[in-house]
Parts: C-alpha cells; sequence; structure tokens
C-alpha cells in the first residue's frame, strides 16, 4: 500500500504535467515545492517527496505507460490480499498450496538417521569386531607373503573409536607475587612442598608464591580485576608447571593476566601483578557462599556467587565504581562469619556478616561505606573470618603484632573502629594485616627484596 500510494501520486503529478512544471519553475527552494505540490495537487507528504526525487526521465510515454502498469498490477495485488484477509477459507487454501509448492522444492528425503543410545552401542562394538577380524586377516595375509603387515590403519581407526575425553585430575593451582600462576599435579605437589614452618630469610628473591588454590581441571577459575569485573578461565587451561624444572619459565609458570580475554587486557593500566586482585574456584553447589569486596574509597558490598554462573569471557561487572575509586580486596565468606577491615593509621573495624550490616546486593550496585577515612588514611587490608581466629598486623618500619579477634569489638557499618597498633614512631603506618595461626606462614617483601618469612 506504501508503493501504491507513492505511484498514484506520481500519476497525479503526470497527469497535471503543465502545473507541476509550474510549481517547480516558480518555487523558490525545494520546501516551497513540496508545500505547492500538497496545496494545488491534494497530494501528501510522501508523494510530494516523491515527485521532488523523480528523474526527468519519469516523464517520457515509456515511463509513464511503466508507471500505470505498476499500479494496475498493486491495485489487484492488494485486492486480493484483501480478499484472503477478509476470507479464512480461502486463506487456508493459499497457504496449503504455498505449503505444496514449498515440498515438492524441497522435499528430499532425510540424509542424517536418528538412533537410540542401544543401537549407538551395538554399532560400535559391531566396527570393533570387524576391525578386530580385519586385522588377524591382514596379519595372516602379510606372514604368508613375507611383508610387513599393514594393519596399522586399521588399528587407528580402531583407537579412533576407543578415544575418550581426558580423564578430571586433582590439580593445584600456584600463584605469585608477580603475577605468574602455573598449574601441578596434587600428588606430585604433596610430594616436592618444601617445609615452610621454620623462620627463613630469602635474599635477593624476585618472586614467591601468595596463594595456592586446589581444584579440578573440569573447574572454572574467576580472576577479579582492580576496575570491579571478572573473567573465567578454565582450570585445564592453565599451563602445568613442575617443581623439578630446571628453566626459570617453567618453574615460574606464565603471567595469569595474559590467560584471560583480550577484554581484560584492554582495561589494565598498571603493573600486572597489581591488576589482579583476586581469584578463586567457583563452585557447583555454594549458594550459601558470598563475595565480600572492599574498594579504595571503602565501599563495601556483599555479592552472592550465584550471581556469577552466567560468567563469559568479555567479563561481568561485580561491582559499579566511581572514576576515582577501584576494587582492592575480595574475599570469600558465609553468612555468620566477621570481616575486618584495617586503615594505615591502625585502626580495625570489626563487622558481621549479615543482612544488617551487608546486606545482599546486585552485581552493579556500588556498595555501602564501610568505614570514614582520615585525612592521609587509607585501606592497606580485608579479611573474612570466624569468631576464634587471630589477626596478624605487620608496620611499615616492620614491627609485627598478632592480636585475638575476640579483643576487637563488634562494630556497625559506617563506624571508625577501635586503635590496634600503637606505632613506635610517627612516620610508621599499618601496611596489612593476614589472618594468623598455628601453621600460619607469612611472607613479608621488603624494599631491597628480601622475602621474610615468619
Amino acid at each position: 500500500q506504501g508503493r501504491f500510494h507513492i505511484v498514484e501520486g506520481l500519476l497525479k503529478a503526470l497527469t497535471e504535467l503543465d502545473t507541476t512544471i509550474d510549481i517547480l519553475r516558480s518555487a523558490p527552494d525545494g520546501s516551497s515545492a513540496k508545500v505547492s505540490f500538497q496545496e494545488s495537487l491534494g497530494l501528501s507528504e510522501n508523494q510530494a517527496d516523491a515527485i521532488l526525487a523523480m528523474p526527468m526521465r519519469r516523464l517520457t510515454g515509456l515511463e509513464r505507460q511503466k508507471l500505470e502498469e505498476e499500479y494496475q498490477e498493486l491495485t489487484a495485488k492488494i485486492q486480493e490480499l484483501q480478499n484472503l484477509l477478509s476470507d479464512r477459507r480461502q486463506l487456508l487454501k493459499a497457504l496449503k498450496k504455498e505449503l505444496r509448492t514449498l515440498k515438492r522444492k524441497y522435499g528430499d528425503p532425510r540424509r542424517t538417521r536418528i538412533i537410540s543410545q542401544a543401537e549407538s552401542n551395538a554399532s560400535v562394538s559391531q566396527q570393533k569386531s570387524n576391525v578386530e577380524i580385519g586385522n588377524q586377516e591382514t596379519n595372516k595375509e602379510a606372514k604368508g607373503r613375507g611383508r610387513k603387515s599393514k594393519s596399522t590403519t586399521v588399528e587407528s581407526q580402531f583407537l579412533t573409536l576407543e578415544a575418550a575425553p581426558p580423564p578430571t585430575e586433582k590439580v593445584v593451582i600456584e600463584f605469585t607475587h608477580r603475577g605468574y600462576v602455573r598449574r601441578l599435579v596434587a600428588k606430585e605437589f604433596e610430594k616436592h612442598q618444601i617445609d615452610k614452618k621454620s623462620n627463613i630469610i630469602i635474599e635477593n628473591s624476585d618472586d614467591f608464591t601468595i596463594n595456592i588454590i586446589e581444584a579440578t581441571t573440569d573447574q572454572t577459575l574467576v580472576v577479579l580485576t582492580r576496575t570491579g569485573k571478572a573473567y573465567p578461565l578454565k582450570v585445564n587451561d592453565i599451563p602445568s608447571g613442575s617443581n623439578r624444572s630446571t628453566t626459570r619459565h617453567e618453574y615460574k609458570g606464565v603471567p595469569l593476566v595474559t590467560l584471560l580475554s583480550p577484554s581484560a587486557t584492554k582495561e589494565m593500566t598498571d603493573a600486572r601483578q597489581e591488576f589482579i586482585i583476586a581469584q578463586f574456584v567457583l563452585q557447583e553447589a555454594e549458594e550459601n557462599k558470598y563475595l565480600i569486596m572492599l574498594t579504595q574509597n571503602g565501599k563495601i558490598k556483599r555479592l552472592s556467587l550465584s550471581d556469577l554462573s552466567d560468567i563469559t569471557n568479555r567479563g561481568i561487572t561485580v561491582i559499579k565504581l566511581k572514576e576515582d575509586d577501584e576494587l582492592r580486596y575480595a574475599n570469600l565468606a558465609r553468612v555468620g562469619e566477621q570481616v575486618v577491615l584495617a586503615t594505615s593509621g591502625g585502626r580495625l573495624l570489626r563487622l558481621e556478616i549479615d543482612e544488617e550490616q551487608l546486606p545482599l546486593m546486585g552485581r552493579t550496585a556500588q556498595g555501602s561505606q564501610a568505614t570514614r577515612l582520615r585525612k592521609q588514611e587509607e585501606l592497606v587490608g580485608c579479611v573474612t573470618l570466624d569468631g576464634e581466629s587471630n589477626l596478624f598486623l605487620v608496620s611499615e618500619q616492620g614491627y609485627g603484632k598478632r592480636i585475638a579477634i575476640g579483643s576487637l569489638r563488634v562494630a556497625n557499618r559506617g563506624g571508625i573502629g577501635q586503635n590496634a597498633f600503637q606505632f613506635t614512631r610517627q612516620t610508621d603506618v599499618l601496611a596489612g594485616i593476614v589472618v594468623g595461626g598455628s601453621g600460619v606462614v607469612a611472607q613479608m617483601l621488603t624494599t631491597d627484596g628480601k622475602v621474610c618469612v615468619e
């Protein structure tokens, strides 16, 4: 009907050709001519636009005849369609006719065959039997002729039928201070694990392990970045390493950021070991486990791990950040546990993980203000723990302190916490905190490259 409307306007302009030419000759511009066409010839806005866009060849007799033929065809087609829409029986009759035409044109026999699981197993067994018989006959013929057997090709076909996906195995993933990662078989890791219970100082060490995660090769590793996004990484895609490797590259593994999708590396603006702030293995059933996140400006947020079930290689946003803010800490926790925040001024804030203090939020939420930071003060740590753990605090000038979590009072979100570290010097500040206890090893990197293990 739209085309019919345009053709009708063109024919009307050709019928009133003298008037059309006079309007075009006297009009100062296209807009004035358009208005004149609508007023003088009773045309619509679309018809007037079509006349102004009409080439001069349309004025010839042959082109006019083509327009009249198109007008008649459109009129007949519109009448036919209106009859079909008004008569349901005629409409169904036309549909059947078109479907029969499509069936005759494209209705060739099915080329694939759908079989049941039992038929599939029987077919594979029959193929294996035929292959074994073929191997025996081929070997007999080769012996009789004194030539080599040609059963290699047949055997390879038999092996192809027996091919199966690689088995799932338990592995250990090691992450280093400089952002490297490697995957070790769990048995090999236990065999070559170095005893770290004694106090040692490693001179001129440029890297060391900061996190160890147990997983299986069919699981997914979730990597969190400072931009507030999470990216997936298949555990099986992490290169395998060995403690017995002789080359430096094999021992350290590969940079973790290079294994992520290109969309993650585009957002990297600082050093790669500082770009990634946390990583954890995504379990299948973790409905009661949550992700606790803390930003540089003190925004805290609790997110359900079920919100990460649809994560893709392009990554998903887990917390909305302002331009001057970035994600600094991320920990896994359960309801009933507690989270402790530490500031450079030596203040600790202990919060309960529940709906009142840390309400559950969506992925695009900014979070709530956890604490008020003083001038020239910043957050230096965030840990989650139960009510019976200890905390180990270290200052920038090397002073350490271990306190029981019970000595800290439970505060409310937005509070200032309590002072837990007395500095010997005014220039000293708190550097970080870790959850301490028997058998826990704390590693500290000094400015001259020494790694102190306590």
